[in-house]
């Protein structure tokens, strides 16, 4: 049975699977609206931009010298030099593929941002859609309690009906205000949420909200983290590659043009500049850096890995239950049966509101696990796409 059933979720899953929810235009244009992936690009880009500039040499220094003679017989004496300090170029080359990753890492950080932003606005669409549905449950409620309300009333009129009949009638009513109110302020409360996460709520219209959007049963997808966790090791396996070959000497080549005696001097000149003693310091704090994003990728993929077969477990009981609700309870027609009964005469007032409290119960659990379900799948989908 359980098999079974998971086979038809799954069946379902992939024929809409490729097709587009409702809700992909709302949620694409949200996540392109958020600022705070907006910031995140251009910190990142401010980041390879700096290590791109020191990926370049320095600019040439130039020096002027002029010794004025203390003798009146000796000739005063200049010179002048430019000189271009330079390194190795396996240094530069080291430079270049850190930038490289560092902006490849960018790329899927920045993807893995929009993809957990997009999750976020899902949660709370798949919550906006839990309220509706329970707000459309406890209207029809009330449209059956108001016209039995009613009959109470003239019931009672008549003396056909005691107050206690009555008095139940009302506090029914009453009740359902008081739940269709805290409804209302959760539709409201979930609105002012999704609006300040940037997603128009006027695309989101009634008839959207009414069902949840067709989502697949499927295993969890580790690759945009495995590509975050993956650029991090080769970018700080980069910056370790940079920060040893930036121990290597730099060097300095000049020009040199002097005037002695009145006679002009050209020349070459060469220096070569030690690294300092810090470097073997700073070699290996990058190696470190790149074990730390070894372990932390790997500590990444168990805790997802953990968190995707807990929710596909879940998935699967939650099926199981909702097929046992569905013949039940997965519509309202009991309420058209508990209203000919009433007519007829088959059930008193308190009979009727002891269905009708059954009734909302099932129905409601029913719901619950309907969005418990929702949620699952929305998490296990969470690295698939932006859209449902």
């Amino acid at each position: 049975m359980k098999l079974h059933i998971l086979s038809l979720i799954q069946l379902f899953g992939c024929l809409a699977a490729g097709a587009q929810s409702a809700f992909a235009p709302a949620i694409r244009h949200a996540v392109d609206a958020d600022p705070v992936i907006a910031a995140a690009e251009a910190r990142g880009a401010a980041e390879v931009a700096g290590v791109e500039a020191e990926n370049v040499p320095d600019g040439p220094e130039v020096d002027f010298e002029h010794l004025w003679s203390a003798r009146p017989d000796v000739r005063n004496k200049w010179n002048i030099g430019v000189n271009q300090e330079f390194s190795l170029p396996g240094v530069y080359k080291a430079r270049g593929r850190a930038a490289a990753a560092m902006s490849e890492g960018n790329a899927a950080a920045r993807q893995l941002m929009r993809l957990d932003r997009a999750l976020d606005i899902k949660l709370a669409i798949v919550d906006l859609i839990d309220a509706y549905r329970r707000l459309n449950l406890q209207m029809e409620i009330r449209g059956n309690l108001d016209r039995i309300d009613e009959l109470t009333r003239r019931a009672f009129d008549s003396g056909n009906a005691t107050i206690l009949d009555s008095r139940k009638m009302q506090l029914a009513v009453l009740d359902n205000d008081n739940t269709l109110a805290a409804i209302r302020a959760d539709i409201e409360r979930l609105m002012a949420t999704l609006s300040s996460m940037n997603v128009n709520i006027d695309d989101l219209t009634p008839g959207m909200l009414s069902e949840y959007p067709a989502m697949p049963l499927r295993a969890a997808d580790y690759s945009p983290l495995e590509r975050v966790a993956e650029s991090r090791k080769a970018a700080a396996k980069a910056q370790s590659t940079v920060a040893s070959r930036s121990a290597w000497p730099t060097f300095s080549l000049g020009y040199r043009h002097a005037y002695e005696d009145g006679t002009h001097f050209n020349g070459l000149g060469v220096s070569v500049r030690l690294p300092q003693w810090s470097r073997s310091k700073r070699t290996r704090a990058a190696e470190l850096e790149a074990v730390a994003a070894s372990f932390d990728a790997e500590a990444d993929r168990l805790a997802f890995r953990a968190e995707s077969d807990a929710l596909m477990r879940q998935a699967t009981a939650d099926a199981l239950n909702i097929e046992r609700y569905r013949d039940l309870t997965s519509d309202n027609t009991y309420l058209g049966l508990l209203q000919k009964a009433f007519d007829a005469g088959q059930l008193s007032v308190i009979d009727y509101l002891t269905e009708i409290n059954l009734f909302t119960t099932a129905r409601l659990n029913y719901l619950e696990l309907e969005y418990r379900q929702a949620l699952t799948l929305t998490r296990l989908g969470r690295y698939v796409s932006e859209d449902f």
